[in-house]
């Protein structure tokens, strides 16, 4: 499992929702998978 807060940091200087949903992701367990699930269907 990917730690989000390192998948953040790869992406490199993007918005601020995406920092917020970094941070979510790294504060509930699980959304992870779900933003993951979320890129693959962009």
């Amino acid at each position: 499992e990917v730690d989000p807060a390192v998948e953040h940091e790869d992406m490199g200087g993007n918005d601020g929702m995406d920092n917020l949903f970094n941070e979510l992701a790294g504060a509930i367990p699980g959304i992870d998978e779900a933003m993951s699930f979320a890129e693959m269907l962009k």
